[in-house]
């Protein structure tokens, strides 16, 4: 329906139908009851730009520098956002392992320090 703007939700059921979709439209509204529209919670043109004007955005610069999480410093290695200096250390890391603090657990039934198995 893309490019289509149906009004009611007897529209949208008849596009539905013919369309041969697998969801309909709730059934607590009439057929000559407008399409609910949420807000997007922003007027369009107001604090939000159109992606058509907008510029692009320096990944590198937003999440270019290692994380607390090494799994997220990893990923970033991964897709090239990171220096080599940083990348070589969450190698580095990687390689080592990745320490799980010792406490109770639900694969551990409470007990501290206890492995899953």
């Amino acid at each position: 329906m893309p490019g289509e703007s149906v009004q009611t939700a007897g529209e949208l059921r008849a596009q539905l139908v013919a369309r041969g979709a697998r969801w309909s439209v709730s059934e607590h509204l009439a057929d000559g009851e407008r399409v609910p529209r949420p807000s997007l919670g922003l007027e369009p043109g107001v604090n939000l730009t159109p992606a058509a004007e907008a510029g692009t955005v320096d990944l590198r610069a937003l999440v270019g520098h290692p994380s607390g999480n090494p799994h997220l410093t990893r990923r970033r290695a991964a897709h090239g956002l990171l220096t080599d200096v940083d990348a070589a250390a969450a190698g580095a890391e990687a390689e080592a392992g990745v320490a799980v603090p010792a406490g109770p657990s639900r694969w551990t039934g409470g007990r501290a320090g206890a492995g899953p198995g």
